[in-house]
């Protein structure tokens, strides 16, 4: 968290920015070959909105739902592209120690395709 939030100003502009933005600026560039991703962390969705808005297209790992304290619809909410995809959401942990762990991934699907749903008709 020290050194995600230090403000950085890239060359050529005239207003800084967060080194997570310019990160993902970068990456953004880089990603000639659509071969690129960002890692966000779930736990921190406002980042994730930021991030979002400044690369709508590139794809989001984000871990951190369940066990580490980050929420499912919000990391949805400020990860999900236009097209209701672009976010890949780990949750290893909430499904290999569930009881059931089929029932469980089938919950999960659930849960996101029902959050992606009311996102779309929004």
């Amino acid at each position: 968290m020290d050194l995600q939030n230090v403000l950085v100003l890239p060359t050529g502009s005239d207003s800084p920015m967060p080194l997570y933005n310019y990160v993902a600026h970068l990456a953004q560039k880089w990603n000639v070959n659509n071969n690129i991703g960002i890692v966000v962390g779930a736990t921190h969705p406002q980042i994730m909105s930021m991030i979002r808005a400044s690369v709508p297209d590139m794809w989001i790992l984000s871990p951190g739902v369940g066990a580490q304290g980050g929420e499912l619809e919000s990391a949805l909410k400020s990860g999900l592209r236009k097209d209701g995809k672009g976010i890949l959401l780990p949750v290893s942990r909430g499904i290999s120690r569930a009881e059931n762990p089929g029932r469980a991934a089938a919950e999960l699907r659930d849960q996101i395709v029902s959050i992606q749903r009311s996102l779309h008709q929004n």
